[in-house]
């Protein structure tokens, strides 16, 4: 990303007595610069201590300048129209990104991105590390002896690879970092059109953030029954907490999932 959210506390929304249910017209939004037009939105974690992540608002026709950070950052476009320039310049610079694209960021890469003339872009942002900024030497560039490049990654929306979870299951799943039966893993899930999970539940943690079509996820208490998420809209569901996810009927829905423990599947009679 190509600006430092503030990692001060603030309030994240009504919490169901066994998880967070956050509509996207609820988010916690927030100005952490005066006078600059980026806005946050604070899910989980802490930045300014560890693994946190955030959603970050900017208008369109937005642009970064050259930014570096202290910590990789993965990042997923939720809306907009999105262009990730690596180096500050060059490679992937002058693609289009469109929702459901992701792209690595390694900690101390130069980078620069912005957001497309025509509407807002929203991105989400996770970091695995305390996040800083690396104060730039003249020329825009980090001091030489605070890079710590790794191999960095832009994967549009159009290249997703999409896989079946199981033979009896309709969802499909694209990762894009970690592995699932290990933890602490990103990845993309799609909810055809109609889709109802049945009562479940999953060893970890996961946080979700909606990225197309209408989703409803309802607690154990049925908290969430009777109401609809649109796209931007985050979900904290505690881990062994069942809970049923349905996506309304009409379109596919895309949902982007991090988990802490591996990605399985508990059933009531194995709860």
């Amino acid at each position: 990303m190509g600006l430092l959210m503030s990692v001060a506390p603030y309030a994240l929304g009504a919490a169901t007595p066994s998880g967070t249910i956050l509509p996207a017209q609820d988010l916690p939004w927030r100005h952490d610069t005066a006078g600059h037009p980026e806005q946050t939105a604070r899910l989980w974690g802490d930045r300014g201590s560890g693994a946190a992540g955030v959603l970050v608002k900017v208008p369109g026709g937005w642009r970064s300048g050259a930014r570096a950070y202290t910590s990789v950052q993965h990042v997923v476009l939720i809306s907009g129209r999105w262009a990730h320039a690596i180096g500050g310049h060059g490679a992937a610079g002058n693609e289009v990104l469109l929702p459901g694209s992701y792209w690595l960021e390694p900690a101390g890469e130069v980078h620069e991105d912005r957001c497309e003339q025509g509407s807002e872009c929203i991105v989400l942002v996770y970091a695995p590390d305390r996040v800083a900024a690396i104060a730039p030497v003249p020329g825009g560039q980090p001091a030489a002896n605070t890079r710590q490049v790794g191999v960095p990654v832009v994967l549009p929306a159009s290249e997703l690879k999409w896989v079946s979870q199981s033979p009896d299951v309709p969802l499909r799943l694209a990762a894009l970092w970690g592995r699932r039966d290990e933890g602490h893993f990103g990845e993309l899930v799609r909810m055809p059109s109609g889709f109802d999970s049945g009562r479940h539940a999953h060893t970890g943690n996961y946080y979700g953030v909606l990225v197309s079509g209408t989703w409803v996820h309802v607690e154990e208490n049925g908290a969430g029954a009777d109401q609809e998420l649109g796209p931007g809209s985050y979900v904290m569901q505690p881990g062994r907490g069942m809970h049923t996810d349905r996506c309304k009927q009409g379109t596919d829905c895309i949902l982007f999932i991090y988990q802490d423990e591996k990605g399985d599947v508990i059933w009531p009679e194995n709860r």
